[in-house]
């Protein structure tokens, strides 16, 4: 079903909306590529009209209560058929429906510039919504999207409020907010939050999650030693994970982990079709850290690792670990706790990924090196951490160096902390088995009863306020 969806997403954005009008002249630039992975189709929300919401719930339960709160009628697409019937209903105005354009490839300030033609009528009249889904990144809110957005849908004659921008970023809003009231703009587009990452980790990682927590539980229990201490998974060589990564070496804690590196090596391709080495440019960014005159000689160190992996075969594309999949649990079970070098570490409470609920659902004690407030954010999502037994003071400190630095001693203290000792504090125990637990079957099911309908609710909010 996904896939036919992302059939008729790639024909509406590849140039054809319906059949018999003529091809749209493209900009050169990069083409708009849908993929499976983007929010609103795997979360089964962007729907066109159906006009009976009773089916729609015997169809698909988990967002009924959404249903039910709108006037607007949402289902899926079902047959490509259905969708090109649906897709020319709203542009003729007999029923109210979305557009959506994925971030995939695409330049913030140059999405709009992808707008089909045909739906600028349809949003200027009402008939019509525009989803811009960013909701697979977490990147901060900055002033030059803000004004070439509302430059662009003012020149189209759309006003922002038949907009909704969809992202993790939970600091989006209000800095997007901020701006609005600094430039005196009123009508403004919709924020709305997805932890993408985290939907994606908990509901695609096991086929049978109960059968996989019982296992999971059952070797937790009857572990009696361990190999290594700790487990820090990275790939990329961010900043701040180069910090980390040397400073491991520098007080000889390397071999105790299983710790993973992408290698300075990573090449990124730039939009001009040329290469830059990944390492080089993030090293001269580690550089440039205060912290780093404490670990800086071991660079060199840190390159012989080279690539260093684990995982399954089949993740080698992605240096030997899939970033949505639980597939290194094996290590997990022969270590300790987990140091968590997340994709960003920023002075705002952004967003946390699936790499923090990686140790969770392994029965790990987890120490975060991420975003203000990341564990605070955790919390919210239903998972219990880990005060008294780690200091997690750092969460609480906002300068991304301090917080390192204070982080990085949380890990020296609780490295002290035995495995018998781990085993033997029943309370501990009961934390790590209730977070496995709740990341494997409480998470999932809080996504289809709550968050899932609170994203439709949003996004049909604005069809209904026009």
């Amino acid at each position: 079903m996904i896939r036919r969806f992302l059939g008729i997403v790639k024909r509406v954005f590849g140039g054809v909306l319906l059949p018999g009008r003529a091809r749209r002249e493209r900009p050169s630039r990069p083409p708009l590529v849908p993929v499976q992975c983007s929010t609103i189709a795997t979360a089964c929300t962007l729907r066109v009209a159906l006009e009976d919401p009773a089916a729609a719930e015997a169809q698909n339960k988990p967002y009924a209560q959404a249903l039910k709160a709108s006037h607007t009628a949402f289902s899926l697409m079902k047959t490509q058929d259905y969708a090109e019937v649906a897709v020319e209903d709203i542009l003729r105005g007999h029923l109210k429906g979305f557009l959506l354009l994925p971030f995939d490839e695409v330049r913030p300030e140059e999405i709009l510039t992808y707008l089909p033609a045909g739906w600028a009528e349809a949003l200027r009249a009402g008939r019509a919504g525009l989803i811009l889904d960013h909701s697979k990144e977490g990147f901060p809110f900055r002033n030059s999207w803000g004004r070439i957005w509302h430059r662009q849908l003012k020149a189209r004659g759309i006003s922002p409020s038949r907009v909704v921008y969809v992202t993790q970023n939970h600091s989006f809003q209000g800095a997007y907010n901020r701006w609005c009231e600094e430039q005196g703009v009123e009508a403004r587009i919709a924020i709305v939050n997805y932890d993408y990452h985290l939907s994606r980790f908990c509901r695609r990682s096991w086929r049978d999650p109960a059968a996989a927590l019982a296992e999971r539980i059952r070797d937790f229990e009857n572990r009696t030693e361990i190999e290594k201490r700790f487990v820090c998974l990275s790939f990329k060589p961010r900043p701040l994970r180069i910090a980390l990564l040397t400073r491991l070496i520098k007080d000889n804690y390397w071999d105790d982990g299983f710790v993973s590196f992408g290698g300075f090596e990573l090449e990124v391709m730039k939009r001009d079709g040329s290469t830059v080495k990944y390492g080089s440019r993030e090293t001269d960014k580690f550089r440039r850290l205060n912290l780093a005159a404490d670990s800086e000689a071991y660079l060199e160190a840190l390159a012989g690792k080279g690539q260093v992996l684990f995982g399954k075969a089949k993740a080698a594309k992605r240096g030997g670990i899939l970033i949505f999949d639980d597939n290194t649990t094996d290590i997990y079970r022969r270590s300790a706790f987990t140091l968590v070098p997340e994709t960003d570490m920023r002075p705002t409470a952004d967003r946390i990924t699936e790499k923090s609920l990686k140790p969770l659902a392994n029965c790990h004690p987890a120490i975060l090196f991420a975003n203000y407030r990341a564990l605070s954010l955790l919390k919210s999502f239903g998972f219990k951490t880990f005060e008294p037994w780690i200091d997690e003071g750092y969460d609480w400190i906002e300068e991304p160096e301090a917080r390192f630095l204070a982080a990085y001693a949380a890990f020296r203290q609780f490295y002290k902390t035995t495995w018998e000792r781990v085993r033997e504090d029943r309370e501990l125990r009961d934390v790590l088995c209730y977070n496995a637990e709740h990341a494997m079957i409480g998470l999932p099911r809080l996504y289809e009863e709550t968050l899932d309908p609170k994203l439709c609710r949003e996004i049909a909010g604005v069809l209904e306020g026009a």
